[in-house]
């Protein structure tokens, strides 16, 4: 369906153990096990989330563009942003990203937040076989936007949707995912490396934070962590 909807869940890591939310709800946690862990666990109400490869939070909000990657309409772009504390949806911003004539508007289906007024996002052009980076400005209810680095190529070969997309702020570089291969672009958009997983999984989203990415894959759905590569 246009424009998917679903549940955005919140959860204390620290506070769950490995493996166990697997297992919820299934009989084979006890009740009291699960009333323990279900202390640390927000769920949101039933929300617009797209495909959900574009979120990301700051200490008090999550933001997610609400976007869809089976979209044939022009669109713009939907911004929520998300109160953690009751994981209610506390403003949706709707922008536009146009270079040039409106069917050229970027849309964009991955992003990584970097603060809670500044957004990174990624734009495949097809016709110009690059993927273009673009630093999303807000203020107030005003934005702001810049190409802030592009890809000298597809990158990948075949017709691959990208799976994840982040930026690590310590190392000034983006990472970008395509199914179970991983790769590394510097500041100015130039390919540093690659590297693949043969896992017979798919990657399903990237973050970062300091030094270490962080990588979800499908299948079970399970996150690594790693410290960067070079």
């Amino acid at each position: 369906m246009d424009g998917a909807r679903g549940h955005m869940v919140l959860y204390q890591l620290n506070q769950v153990p490995k493996y166990a939310l697997q297992y919820i709800p299934t009989k084979t946690l006890n009740f009291q096990l699960w009333k323990n862990y279900v202390k640390s666990i927000k769920i949101s109400p039933y929300i617009k989330l797209g495909h959900g490869q574009s979120v990301g939070s700051t200490s008090r909000y999550i933001y997610e563009l609400a976007n869809w990657n089976h979209t044939k309409k022009l669109r713009s772009n939907e911004l929520l942003q998300i109160d953690k504390k009751d994981m209610q949806i506390k403003r949706i911003w709707t922008f536009a990203v146009s270079n040039g004539e409106r069917e050229n508007n970027r849309y964009f289906l991955n992003a990584d937040v970097i603060d809670d007024n500044t957004m990174l996002a990624l734009f495949h052009s097809k016709s110009k076989h690059r993927f273009e980076i673009w630093k999303i400005t807000r203020k107030g209810n005003s934005f702001k936007v810049k190409e802030a680095a592009a890809t000298d190529g597809d990158l990948i070969s075949n017709s691959s949707q990208v799976q994840g997309f982040t930026y690590n702020v310590a190392h000034k570089c983006y990472y970008i995912a395509f199914n179970d291969y991983l790769f590394k672009i510097d500041a100015k958009g130039n390919l540093v490396n690659y590297y693949h997983f043969n896992a017979k999984r798919e990657v399903e989203g990237l973050a970062s934070y300091k030094s270490k990415i962080y990588i979800a894959m499908n299948k079970r759905a399970e996150v690594f962590d790693s410290n960067m590569a070079k």
